[in-house]
Order: structure tokens, then C-alpha cells, then sequence
């Protein structure tokens, strides 16, 4: 009787081990593809209205998917290698004659970095390549630098953190209605969520000093900044929905 206790034990706790594993498994694996939908429009008195929540997400404090720049499905990995708008071509790392044109961007560039010399000079993405606008239709997409800069000057921004220990802003507009951006962090290679305490969102807008990289909000609790990101890195998309209202133009910062 004592033995067949013993073993019962033994495979009760086996199977709650294993349990363990697999849960544990499932909150380290990235979600790929495309979450569609569950987003409503918010009108914070701004030139365009704001997403209740991120792309993929299924509630505000949610973080939601990640995406490289100009990809409409979220990966398993993030490297320049499996990056859509990159190309290496054959004897690109050899030092070979004429290596710069042999790797480079294959679109939105208006620099040197161009695959074979391309500059199709495209500073905003095309609606085919806004992961917004494939995961909600018509009249959403992901939010230009000007219209990320009037939601951070407009608008007030007071750091929480939520009943589920989401911290994130409370970004409440002119008229009084709010969102909440969580913290997000990026997936750069394999690894997910690095920089855990920050906020990293895409804009739609290509960085006007290098095409290797896009303007981006960053935060932490300290801090609200229009910034720069690596295109082939994975971040969070915060929609925009059009709102049909004139936006100031962008001109400062990095």
C-alpha cells in the first residue's frame, strides 16, 4: 500500500513538472504570424485617433506582437538575414571589388545603402507593408514621426502600473480620453522582450539620416523620446486611424 502511495506521489509530481516545462515553454515562444482585429478607434483630440491597444494584443496593457519594419507577420527571429526589404548577395562579407553594392536595402532608401545602388527615395511605408493596415483595414495604419510628436506634446503622460504589474503611460489627450502604452522592450535575433523596462514603438517613417533605421518612440519611466531603431528589430505597433485633421511637422531630435 506504502509503495503504491510512493508512486502515485512520484507521478503526481512528474506530471506537474512536465506541466511546468510546457508552460514555461509557452511563455518564452513568440507569437507569429498576425493577431488580427480586437483594436477600437480612441479620440484624444489629436489629428488622427489612437489604438485602444497594440497589434496582436488583446487588451491595453497587453504588449501585443512584434514586427520588424515594413513586415506584416510577427517571427520567431529578427536578424538582417531574413529581414524583407534586405538582400546579401554573394560575396558581400569577402571584401571583394565593389562590396558596397553586393548587401544593402531593397526599399525605402535614399542613401548609399541601397542594394545595388537603389534610392527609391520612399520615406513612409506603403499601405502593403503596414502591418496596421493588413491586421485592421481600411483607414488604419501605423503613425507617422509628426503624429507620434504631437501625441507626445499634446497629451499628458503619467507612469502606472496596472492590477496584472503592466507598467506602462497613461497618455491622456486634450479632450480628457486616454490610452495606456505599456512597456514592450524589442526582439533583436532570437532573444525576446530585451529591454525590458522600455517602451519601443514603430513609427511609419523612415529616419531621414540613415535608411538602416526608422523614428520610434522610446520611454522608460523617466523618460519620453523620439528615437531611432534598427528596421530588422522587432517592436510593438501602436495604430493610428485617420482622423482627416492637419498635423505639425516634425523637425527636431534624433
Amino acid at each position: 500500500m506504502y509503495r503504491q502511495i510512493r508512486l502515485l506521489s512520484i507521478s503526481f509530481i512528474l506530471i506537474v513538472m512536465v506541466g511546468m516545462v510546457v508552460s514555461c515553454s509557452k511563455k518564452v515562444q513568440p507569437v507569429t504570424g498576425l493577431v488580427r482585429g480586437g483594436v477600437e478607434a480612441v479620440d484624444l483630440g489629436l489629428s488622427v485617433k489612437w489604438g485602444s491597444c497594440n497589434i496582436g494584443a488583446k487588451s491595453s496593457s497587453d504588449l501585443g506582437q512584434y514586427f520588424a519594419w515594413g513586415e506584416t507577420q510577427a517571427k520567431a527571429e529578427y536578424t538582417w538575414d531574413n529581414y524583407k526589404h534586405y538582400k546579401r548577395g554573394e560575396g558581400a562579407e569577402k571584401g571583394m571589388k565593389g562590396e558596397k553594392t553586393k548587401k544593402g536595402i531593397t526599399k525605402y532608401c535614399s542613401d548609399r545603402h541601397g542594394y545595388e545602388g537603389l534610392r527609391d527615395r520612399k520615406m513612409t511605408l506603403d499601405a502593403e507593408d503596414d502591418v496596421a493596415h493588413e491586421a485592421l483595414g481600411e483607414g488604419w495604419r501605423m503613425p507617422t514621426v509628426d503624429e507620434l510628436n504631437e501625441l507626445k506634446e499634446r497629451c499628458r503622460w503619467e507612469w502606472q502600473t496596472t492590477d496584472a504589474k503592466v507598467s506602462g503611460y497613461r497618455v491622456t489627450g486634450p479632450n480628457g480620453n486616454s490610452i495606456f502604452l505599456p512597456v514592450t522592450g524589442i526582439s533583436q535575433g532570437k532573444a525576446v522582450n530585451q529591454q525590458k523596462g522600455d517602451g519601443c514603438y514603430w513609427t511609419s517613417s523612415l529616419h531621414t539620416g540613415s535608411s538602416y533605421g526608422v523614428y520610434s518612440l522610446n520611454f522608460d519611466s523617466e523618460c519620453v523620446e523620439i528615437y531611432y531603431g534598427r528596421r530588422d528589430c522587432g517592436r510593438a505597433v501602436r495604430p493610428v486611424m485617420d482622423g482627416g485633421k492637419a498635423v505639425k511637422e516634425y523637425k527636431g531630435g534624433e
